[in-house]
C-alpha cells in the first residue's frame, strides 16, 4: 500500500504555501518531488524524496528534503525561485529546472542534486547553473528538462527575443553544466 490509502502529503513549513511542480521516479523506486513555495526563508525551490511506500525518505537531503539556497548565494542576496521541470539521470541524480532572479527579471535556473539529495558540487557553480538567455532585465523561464544517455542536459522554456515577444528557447548543457556549443 502506498501512503495512507494511496495518498501522501508533505508540509515544508506549517502555515506557508508550497506548490508541487514535477515528480520523477529514481532508480531505487523512490519518488523525487520538485516544488517551490513562499516560506519565512523566502521563495525557494524545495526537493523531497518519498520511499516506494510513500513515506518520507529521511535519508535524502536533510531529513527528507533539500531547500536550494545556492541561487541566493550566487546573486549576493535573496532572489525568487520557481521550479517547473525535473528529470533523473542514469546515476540517480535529480536535475531540476525553473527560474531564479529578482522580481520580474528571471533567468534559467538549473540545479543537480546527487542521489543522496544534496547539491552536486561537480555541476556548475556548487551544484547550480544560471543562464541568462535573453539579456539583462528580461524574464526567461525553463519549463522542461531531459537528460540524454550521454549525460547532456536539454532544457526547454521561453525567453523574450526582439523586444518582449516570447520565443521558444532550448539550451544544451554538458554533464558539468557548461553550455554545449556542439548542440
Amino acid at each position: 500500500a502506498y501512503g495512507d490509502g494511496g495518498c501522501t502529503a508533505y508540509t515544508v513549513e506549517q502555515g506557508h504555501v508550497a506548490y508541487l511542480t514535477d515528480a520523477a521516479l529514481d532508480p531505487a523506486g523512490g519518488v523525487v518531488l520538485a516544488g517551490y513555495g513562499y516560506f519565512t526563508f523566502g521563495q525557494k525551490i524545495v526537493m523531497v524524496r518519498l520511499r516506494p511506500d510513500g513515506a518520507l525518505d529521511t535519508g535524502y537531503g536533510t531529513n527528507g528534503r533539500t531547500v536550494i539556497l545556492r541561487f541566493d548565494e550566487l546573486a549576493g542576496g535573496t532572489v525568487y525561485q520557481q521550479s517547473y521541470g525535473l528529470a533523473i539521470d542514469a546515476h540517480g541524480r535529480a536535475v531540476v529546472v525553473g527560474d531564479s532572479g529578482p522580481a520580474n527579471v528571471h533567468d534559467f535556473a538549473i540545479a543537480r542534486l546527487g542521489a543522496e539529495g544534496f547539491l552536486d558540487p561537480t555541476f556548475g557553480d556548487g551544484g547550480v547553473r544560471v543562464v541568462d538567455f535573453s539579456g539583462q532585465q528580461q524574464t526567461d523561464h525553463a519549463y522542461a528538462v531531459a537528460v540524454q544517455r550521454s549525460g547532456r542536459i536539454l532544457v526547454a522554456g521561453y525567453a523574450p527575443f526582439a523586444g518582449t515577444d516570447p520565443g521558444l528557447a532550448l539550451l544544451a548543457l554538458t554533464v558539468e553544466a557548461d553550455v554545449d556549443a556542439h548542440f
